[in-house]
């Protein structure tokens, strides 16, 4: 898959089929800002909800995650999500912006989502690299 910046693996795209779609990104080792475009015809919104249609939270996580494995330039696994926190709806088509800083404990991350300036989501997320990781 291609994006604006850089070329990215699949590997650094935990969810391809969510619609969920990296625009352009910093470079590896970088924190961000990481953006992303929800699509409008994303899986995730099936059933969640019925004629005024909101990304559901596991969303906004794997969008943190996949700037999490740009950032590292590898796959990661999630082990932990602490004070997560979510602020605002994400609709289709809106476009996210996501900040990554240290978290201050071994292998974590904070994160603060944007959505036209507004807080969308924040937290800590625990994270290491995937064994799995399969590079292309």
């Amino acid at each position: 898959m291609a994006c604006s910046v850089r070329i990215c693996s699949p590997a650094l795209i935990p969810f391809p089929g969510a619609g969920l779609v990296p625009l352009a990104s910093p470079a590896a080792g970088i924190d961000g800002p990481f953006r992303f475009k929800v699509s409008p015809d994303s899986d995730c919104f099936t059933g969640h909800f019925e004629g005024l249609p909101v990304l559901p939270a596991v969303a906004h996580l794997a969008m943190v995650m996949t700037a999490c494995a740009r950032r590292q330039g590898r796959a990661v696994t999630l082990i932990a999500a602490r004070e997560v926190r979510f602020k605002r709806p994400l609709r289709p088509g809106e476009e996210v912006e996501i900040v990554l800083a240290d978290g201050g404990e071994p292998s974590s991350v904070r994160f603060e989502m944007r959505c036209n300036r507004e807080l969308a989501s924040r937290g800590l997320l625990v994270v290491e690299p995937s064994f799995d990781d399969v590079r292309s």
